[in-house]
């Protein structure tokens, strides 16, 4: 059985673990209608959710809920009026989010009041204070009493509940720290939310040198049920390992177990949620935790739990937590209630700080596992081809069942404008939606390409020469920003990843002088990167969007010239932007890679000797380009790589996907492996491009190619050790 939850402050790839996981509980900054909706439709629809609220106002007015604004409501001389009209932003913000429903249930269950808002009885402003400093504390603890009666009172006039407390850890350390102060909200709510950090473990059984507040809920709620019956369900709306917890004034302040300083091992910090989620199973009254953040943002990037940890590996604590599910409820013997000891020493003057509680008791725990086995479609994908017939969905993508019984658990998919004026066009979004639905429908990952195709190609051909000095805007340019921005905006939720501009170094007419007349010269390339990097993730907001570089070729008839493209492109970026200087970003978390090699067809057993050295030796020449700029390591992308069956050479293509897909998936840089294509297809009748797995013919089971089963059978081999793509889940198997 599982407890464990998610804290939600950022959506950036937590989607495909909401499915996969079907957390108990979900705590999200209420931005994200699109997550909210996709929750209650079909990701997790029994998660019990959540919202915070951590502003108010709106537009120019808008300002965030500070601990000074905070201190205003408490001191008003109607703090039950402040708490009303929180609630009354709550119900009319972001065009009455809080108010929708969904299948019948609301989108949010359940909202926050406020957060930490005022040092308890635990806390060393109060334990060390003055009297005046005591009385000025006790007066704001009656303040939120009343705050919280005009919180739930205005929601629940609209049948929606509140999550009263939400203090920090270990301020509130007995039940009549609550009776005390906060008796008309007892009586009135339903749901209380409690915050428990440890550190470096969240029990001393796991390490002696640990402090902790987890599981210190139980004792609180055994007193506040004998007074007031068993009325109430408790949510921990925070809940993981904080270094303040037991180094309160120690620099650098409030980080987690990935502080770089001090770091917890990931097996460590899984035993903890092991035992912590036994402890939680115990006790019906607790409906889950929310472990902070899965989905981070702002400064709390050492408390995340998905993506990778402080050497680029990926983290596995989501395998963890549902390895859960199966988990038997733990013995109720081998857990006793837990009861808080005086404090040693009064605690410094710092909100977060509580008073150490004495030890929990452990539970048997099993250790987190250190190899899985995975699939090979949890990093390979295949392209979609041109996704658009006329304003149609083409038939490849039409019916999503004819790319996912590939077997594949990717969708290399460009979004083109098609014929349609411009991507603003309600026909075109409305065309793409239905195109990503049914792909999403599959449990299918969506690999987002934005090129030239998705706008019109006037100007673009200036391109091909040096930008002035000091350049940064071109009309294309201007245009193609803006609509990649437009796309990203209605579609990031779906789309794991973004490629950018689709080989830059290729010629495009210019063969004579290829490839010093690439489509984009270097300079221009390196503007367009920088622009859309900060339109996406400053100008929209969107941090946890995923950037790749727009693809460069590794072709065996240019011997690889994509890597040297990529240098220049560095080159002109640290000129013109100081890219890695000042703290400066490269603006692109990944490298996007075409390999297309050794196409001819010859005898097999030279074939497999000439693809895996040659495969070597141009991935080592990118590889050596992004170390030698960069100082690290980066995330490849092979979003294109394939053989064609040109001449009947069916078998010859379809022994090639084992060989090459192999090939880049034992390598650590390679983050996903796109075959090209889905189906044949002939730029002219003289150039075919046979390098599908459906024939021209079409989609159905009597088109497919050898390639097709080939491809197949690879990516339902099982890997151990095999890590997945950073930040996603593994995606759902193909029927």
């Amino acid at each position: 059985m599982n407890k464990l939850g998610f804290y939600i402050q950022v959506s950036r790839g937590v989607h495909d673990y909401i499915n996969s996981l079907q957390p108990p509980v979900i705590l999200l900054h209420a931005w994200d209608q699109g997550l909210l909706e996709e929750i209650r439709r079909y990701r997790s629809p029994n998660s019990f959710v959540i919202g915070r609220m951590d502003y108010i106002g709106q537009f120019a007015d808008k300002r965030a809920i500070d601990q000074d604004l905070v201190n205003q409501w408490l001191d008003h001389s109607d703090p039950e009026g402040r708490g009303r009209d929180f609630a009354q932003h709550i119900l009319d913000d972001n065009m009455q989010l809080a108010r929708k429903k969904l299948n019948d249930r609301l989108l949010v269950d359940a909202w926050m009041s406020l957060n930490e808002c005022v040092p308890g009885p635990g806390s060393g402003d109060y334990q060390r204070g003055n009297p005046e400093k005591r009385a000025e504390i006790e007066r704001r603890l009656q303040a939120y009493d009343a705050f919280q009666i005009g919180f739930r009172t205005k929601l629940a006039e609209h049948g929606i509940e509140a999550v009263a407390f939400n203090f920090g850890a270990g301020n509130f350390g007995t039940a009549e720290h609550y009776t005390k102060w906060f008796p008309r909200t007892l009586q009135a709510y339903r749901y209380l939310g409690f915050h428990e950090y440890g550190w470096p473990a969240m029990s001393k059984h796991l390490d002696p040198a640990a402090e902790s507040s987890a599981g210190t809920y139980r004792q609180i709620m055994t007193g506040i049920r004998q007074e007031y019956g068993n009325q109430h369900e408790i949510i921990i709306t925070e809940a993981g390992l904080a270094r303040m917890y037991r180094h309160p004034e120690n620099p650098p302040g409030d980080v987690g177990w990935l502080y770089a300083g001090d770091p917890v091992s990931a097996e460590k910090y899984g035993q903890s949620l092991v035992w912590y989620n036994d402890h939680l199973c115990l006790d019906s009254y607790v409906k889950g935790a929310c472990l902070y953040q899965v989905g981070h943002g702002g400064d709390w990037e050492s408390f995340r739990h998905i993506g990778q940890d402080n050497q680029g590996q990926p983290l596995h604590l989501m395998s963890l937590i549902g390895g859960l599910r199966d988990r038997p409820l733990p013995d109720a013997q081998a857990t006793p209630s837990p009861a808080v000891a005086p404090s040693p020493q009064p605690p410094p003057k710092i909100i977060h700080t509580p008073a150490p509680a004495q030890p929990l008791h452990p539970l048997p725990a099993s250790p987190p596992a250190t190899s899985e086995i995975r699939q090979a479609r949890e990093r390979v994908g295949i392209d979609a081809n041109n996704p658009l017939a006329g304003p149609h969905p083409a038939p490849q993508v039409a019916d999503a069942t004819v790319i996912a019984a590939t077997g594949v658990g990717w969708v290399r998919l460009n979004f083109v404008r098609g014929p349609w004026g411009s991507v603003e066009d309600p026909g075109w979004e409305q065309t793409f939606r239905q195109i990503v639905n049914g792909f999403r429908s599959r449990g299918l990952k969506i690999y987002g390409l934005i090129n030239y195709e998705a706008l019109d190609a006037a100007d673009i051909d200036q391109m091909r020469t040096p930008p002035p000095e000091g350049a940064f805007k071109h009309p294309w340019i201007d245009r193609y920003v803006e609509t990649f921005a437009s796309i990203v905006r209605r579609f990031h939720n779906d789309v794991a990843a973004w490629e950018s501009f689709n080989e830059p170094d290729d010629w495009h007419g210019a063969k004579e002088d290829w490839p010093h007349k690439n489509l984009v010269h270097p300079g221009w390339f390196a503007v367009i990167l920088e622009r859309v990097y900060n339109k996406v993730k400053f100008d929209l907001g969107l941090e946890q969007v995923k950037l790749v570089s727009g693809p460069v070729q590794g072709l065996h008839i240019n011997d690889n010239a994509g890597a040297e493209y990529l240098r220049r492109t560095y080159q002109e970026g640290k000129q013109r932007f100081n890219w890695g200087k000042f703290g400066k970003a490269f603006p692109f978390d990944g490298v996007g890679y075409h390999l297309y090699i050794e196409e001819g067809a010859k005898e097999w057993g030279q074939q497999a000797q000439l693809v895996p050295a040659k495969y070597t030796h141009y991935l080592q020449g990118l590889k050596n380009v992004i170390q030698s700029e960069e100082g690290k390591r980066k995330p490849l992308y092979i979003s294109e790589a394939g053989w064609h069956s040109n001449g009947d050479q069916d078998e010859f293509q379809s022994r090639n996907v084992a060989l090459g897909l192999d090939l880049l998936l034992k390598d650590p840089w390679v983050t996903l492996a796109v075959w090209f294509c889905t189906q044949d297809f002939d730029e002219s009748p003289t150039t075919p491009k046979y390098y599908g797995v459906y024939r021209r013919t079409g989609v159905s089971a009597l088109d497919r190619k050898p390639a097709f089963t080939a491809l197949q059978t690879f990516c339902a081999r099982e890997w151990r050790g095999l890590p997945p793509p950073p930040g996603l889940a593994p995606a759902k198997p193909a029927p």
